[in-house]
Order: C-alpha cells, then sequence, then structure tokens
C-alpha cells in the first residue's frame, strides 16, 4: 500500500461544498513525500485549584496541511490556479494549451477538494485554500511545497463500508523539473555562461489567509471561506559573480545605473532601482511544454559572500511590486500585476467538474 501514500485535488463549484465521497474525482494523483493533513484541534482543559486537569471540552480546530513534491508541468497549473486570483484559459489549436494565472486585488480564492491517502487510511478534505508556495532547486529537481488550510474533512478505511481506492489515470509527459531545465533573466539579462551561473533559486509565496477570521460563535472549525490577505512574493537566487554582470549587480546594490567606464560607481541618495525578474522553465523532451514565471518590478538586496580563494557568491534577495502592467497572451489585454504565470501543456481548462 506504500505506492498509494499521496494525493490529488480537484477544483469546487462553490467552497467546500460537502458533495457525497462517490463524487470526489481528482484531476491527478501524485505519491507526494509527505501530505501531512491535520485538523489542529486541541482540546481545551480547566483544572480549578487542583494540580491535575479536571474537565475538558473540545477546543477551536484550525486545519491545515502540507504537501512536498517535485515540480511538474502538468500539476503545476492547479497549484497556481489558487495561489493566485487571477485566470484564463486558451485552447490549442493542437494538444497544447495555454494557461495564464496572475496576481490582482481579488481577496477570495480557487478552493479545492482532495483525497488524502494513508495507506488504508483515506480522508476525504473540503475547502481547501492555497495559503503559501515554495518553488526551490539547485543541482538537482525543483520541489514544490505547498502549505494549505481548509474547512473540513471526513476520515474513512479501506476495505469498511465498500470504501475502495483506485488511483486517477497517470498523466501524459509527467515529467519532474531538473536545475537543467531552468532560465533565469534579471533585468532583460539571461543568468547564463559569461553573464553568472545561478548555482540556486527559491520563489516563496505567501497568501496570508486570515483563517482564524473565518471561525465564529456556532461552529468549531472554519464556516467561511478564509480571505487572502497581503500576497507577498519574494525570490532569492544565489549565483557566482562573473565580470559581465558586475555593472548591473552594482546598479541593483545602489539603486541607480553605474557605467564603471564612466568613472566609479555610489549609493544613490534617494532612488532604489526596481528590476524585471523571469524564470522559463522547458524540457527538452517536450519543447513545446513551457512554464514562464515572471515578476515584472521587483526591489533587490545584495549580499556578497566567499573568503579566501573560494568563488565570490553573490545572494539577491528580492521582492516583487504590483505597479507594473503585463501584456497577456493575446497580445492586447494589458493587465497590472506582480506575479504572472504562463503555463503551455496537454491539460485542459482547470476548472470544477461540471461548471
Amino acid at each position: 500500500m506504500a505506492d498509494d501514500r499521496g494525493y490529488g485535488i480537484e477544483l469546487e463549484k462553490s467552497y467546500a461544498e460537502e458533495v457525497q465521497h462517490s463524487s470526489f474525482s481528482p484531476d491527478w494523483w501524485i505519491e507526494a513525500d509527505t501530505p501531512g493533513f491535520g485538523m489542529n484541534a486541541e482540546p481545551v482543559t480547566k483544572r480549578g485549584a487542583s494540580r491535575m486537569n479536571k474537565r475538558s471540552r473540545p477546543g477551536i480546530a484550525k486545519p491545515s496541511g502540507s504537501t512536498e513534491q517535485d515540480a511538474d508541468l502538468q500539476r503545476i497549473g492547479h497549484i497556481f490556479r489558487g495561489y493566485l486570483d487571477n485566470y484564463k484559459y486558451t485552447k490549442g489549436s493542437g494538444s497544447i494549451n495555454t494557461h495564464e494565472f496572475w496576481g490582482g486585488e481579488g481577496k477570495s480564492l480557487q478552493s479545492f477538494r482532495g483525497i488524502i491517502m494513508r495507506d488504508f487510511l483515506k480522508k476525504y478534505i473540503f475547502g481547501m485554500l492555497v495559503n503559501t508556495i515554495n518553488l526551490e532547486c539547485s543541482d538537482d529537481s525543483m520541489s514544490l511545497n505547498v502549505d494549505w488550510i481548509y474547512k473540513n474533512e471526513h476520515a474513512a478505511k479501506i476495505g469498511e463500508n465498500g470504501e475502495t481506492f483506485t488511483k486517477p489515470e497517470a498523466l501524459e509527459d509527467d515529467l519532474f523539473v531538473m536545475f537543467y531545465d531552468i532560465l533565469v533573466e534579471l533585468n532583460e539579462k539571461t543568468l547564463l555562461g559569461d553573464n553568472g551561473i545561478v548555482t540556486s533559486a527559491t520563489i516563496e509565496g505567501n497568501n496570508n489567509l486570515a483563517q482564524d477570521d473565518s471561525i465564529g460563535f456556532g461552529a468549531r472549525h472554519p464556516q467561511i471561506d478564509a480571505l487572502a490577505g497581503d500576497r507577498d512574493n519574494n525570490i532569492t537566487i544565489v549565483m557566482t559573480l562573473a565580470e559581465s554582470i558586475i555593472e548591473d549587480i552594482i546598479s541593483m546594490e545602489y539603486g541607480q545605473v553605474v557605467d564603471f567606464s564612466e568613472g566609479y560607481g555610489e549609493l544613490s541618495s534617494c532612488q532604489i532601482l526596481d528590476v524585471p525578474l523571469k524564470f522559463t522553465i522547458q524540457l527538452c523532451e517536450y519543447a513545446q511544454q513551457q512554464l514562464v514565471i515572471y515578476f515584472p518590478k521587483c526591489t533587490v538586496n545584495v549580499t556578497y559572500d566567499g573568503s579566501g580563494t573560494e568563488v565570490v557568491k553573490v545572494t539577491l534577495n528580492l521582492s516583487s511590486l504590483g505597479s507594473e502592467e503585463v501584456n497577456l497572451a493575446d497580445g492586447s489585454t494589458e493587465v497590472v500585476t506582480d506575479m504572472y504565470v504562463m503555463l503551455k501543456n496537454k491539460q485542459g481548462e482547470i476548472k470544477a467538474k461540471g461548471a
């Protein structure tokens, strides 16, 4: 049963709609490393004047979960559909379709329902919302970690009361992302070869969902969908310091464009240099399929590391700003956003069944 450990999700028509268990039909399945979900319902105890607890009652439930998996170009669209509040689907003329996601001002996010399997234990999860995402890669595969909050769950045991489990069909072109599939473009310059070697990169996003405000008198667990608070997108890039990109790095560090051929660089008295950042992921086996993660404007903090004869490493800590327009794939629609994602794959529209 170890190969049944994992999870699968599908979109909900409405938040935490408690449909029949037989209606659960995940769009995909993944044997995630640690699909950990729990109600987090600590009991409340009272002891009065005694040294021992004497009475207890059920406490508040704040359901949450986390999933860890290798990133791939077939499933990741669902994660961005939950993390960002805008989505546009364009059907392709062939088998490749285009999904676009971008961050706006919407506070109510798309919810999911899911099935979680741990050997013989099966859980049905309702009202799943993406709170944080973390994409990380160094010299191996890219990992995708997601923190969820949700409304409620039901538990079942395989083999009891007709409970069974059949994994959804395998996805086509299902390969995980490796470090050599990723190109990083900073301030419209690709960080490759003479422009500097990127040795690791991390994208962290947080919706700051207000779970506490979704729980009130009359119920132990959330009653409404938690609204999104500030959206924080923070990116860290570690790279070797290359001669050809020194002027760009110093310009970002000092807050103004530096040209060493005209003299020396110095700290700006009142300016900051905001730059665009783009990640392009493309698997050579399936060249038509692609993932672009674009931050149109970012602040940058620069630090250096390296002692003795070690290679000098530069760490760029970036935070996205939502004050720049981005053109969608149709070439005519413009949106103001802090984060834009375009995904081309063989998956159909990411929507609730029957919608």
